[in-house]
């Protein structure tokens, strides 16, 4: 499988405020694995974080509950940035795992079978 990048907007929503990421076959964790490549501005880690993880995460929390983006920071490993939990739920939202609720920085977790069933089709290379 070829990376797909691909970017998103920042949970601030402000202007100009983009992600751009990568998910792939990351072999150094023998998983699918989104990557932050790039942001318009501020810290970011750039370690793949494998599906497993994520997933492991998400299993935690019931489907349709409130999901906070500080949730998702023990997905990274080795980058302490404040912004990760962010930033992942920015691609988790553009990867239609997390929807935005009513009020303004409220997060829902979606079906997280999604994720996975997305990039399974696609073969390891």
């Amino acid at each position: 499988m070829n990376p797909q990048t691909k970017s998103t907007s920042t949970l601030g929503g402000k202007k100009f405020s983009e992600i751009t990421y990568t998910i792939d076959f990351a072999k150094e964790v023998d998983d699918f694995a989104i990557r932050i490549t790039s942001t318009s501005g501020g810290i970011f880690g750039t370690e793949p974080i494998p599906f497993g993880r994520i997933e492991s995460i998400l299993s935690e929390i019931n489907e349709g509950s409130i999901i906070s983006p500080k949730q998702l920071q023990p997905a990274y490993l080795k980058s302490r940035s404040c912004n990760n939990g962010y930033y992942l739920a920015a691609i988790l939202i553009n990867e239609e795992i997390i929807t935005k609720g009513d009020k303004k920085g409220v997060y829902l977790l979606g079906p997280i079978s999604k994720l996975r069933a997305k990039y399974a089709k696609k073969t390891k290379s």
